[in-house]
């Protein structure tokens, strides 16, 4: 993942000084400094930079490419329109990315980060954050922290970062990845990458085709009937495990054979349900299966 610049501020035509209460942008470049008492600053047009205090400040970007930095307190962060950089600092912070290709970032504090519209790039910084990507393909990070990451619509790349995190790439193609921690990742529909990381992962490959890599660590690989057919990459004999749901049980399962590796099909059915890649079936049996 490529981090983006964020010391990117607008050139400005006009800049206001510790403002207090409600201030009202022009159709200028303006450049807005919010006291410590607690600030309303609505950018209007142009490409704006707010500043806000160590209260709890609303700021809304509106049009323009809006570079906002909420400052100390619990604030609430609108970028609106157009291509924004939002930095909700200090506190537990509130941001809405709005349309454009927004780079939304929390750092400190409990945030909620939904980025709406277009491609944008989310890190939840310090702690733990709640992530929403939104529509378009979003590439979303938790970093620090037990973070909960929806990818929403679009191919969206997710990294949970440091911390037990839990991952939904929701709809499209998406590549998920636990990075550090005990994490628990859901592909969601079509078909995923799903990387588990460091650490002890539970893996739900969900609707599609899905390709499953535990990653190092003691990893489950959740199977479930009539959800495709899942790629199980790295499967360790009596490290990992695969958990059957939805009914499944290991007496209904025929184990065998094929040229990639020990194949899992429904034998009730005939419904092919996974393959574990590189593993011998003459070293499978119901030890390495679990019922969730």
């Amino acid at each position: 993942m490529a981090y983006p610049n964020l010391n990117q501020p607008n050139s400005v035509e006009n800049t206001i000084l510790d403002v207090s209460g409600i201030q009202i942008g022009t159709p200028r470049n303006d450049e807005f400094f919010g006291s410590n008492n607690g600030n309303i600053l609505d950018a209007k047009s142009g490409n704006d930079n707010l500043y806000g205090g160590d209260s709890r400040d609303i700021f809304n970007g509106n049009r323009g490419n809006d570079f906002i930095s909420g400052g100390r307190g619990d604030d609430i962060l609108f970028g609106d329109e157009n291509n924004d950089i939002i930095l909700g600092d200090g506190g537990s912070d509130l941001i809405f990315g709005g349309k454009g290709n927004d780079s939304l970032h929390g750092r400190e504090g409990t945030d909620i980060i939904l980025g709406n519209k277009n491609d944008d790039f989310i890190d939840g910084g310090k702690d733990n954050d709640t992530l929403f990507g939104g529509q378009g393909s979003d590439i979303l990070l938790g970093s620090d922290g037990e973070d909960f990451l929806f990818g929403n619509l679009g191919d969206d790349s997710i990294c949970g970062g440091e911390g037990n995190d839990l991952i939904s790439g929701n709809e499209q193609a998406d590549i998920l990845g636990g990075c550090e921690g005990n994490d628990t990742l859901y592909g969601g529909e079509d078909s995923d990458t799903l990387t588990g990381g460091q650490g002890d992962d539970i893996l739900y490959g969900d609707l599609g085709n899905d390709s499953l890599i535990g990653g190092s660590g003691n990893d489950i690989f959740v199977l479930k009937a009539g959800q495709g057919f899942d790629t199980i990459a790295d499967f360790t004999v009596g490290n990992d495990a695969i958990a059957l749901t939805g009914g499944l049980s290991f007496s209904q399962l025929a184990i065998t054979q094929n040229t990639r590796g020990t194949l899992i099909k429904n034998a009730l059915t005939g419904e092919e349900l996974g393959v574990m890649a590189g593993v011998s079936a003459s070293l499978i049996t119901s030890a390495n299966f679990i019922l969730i």
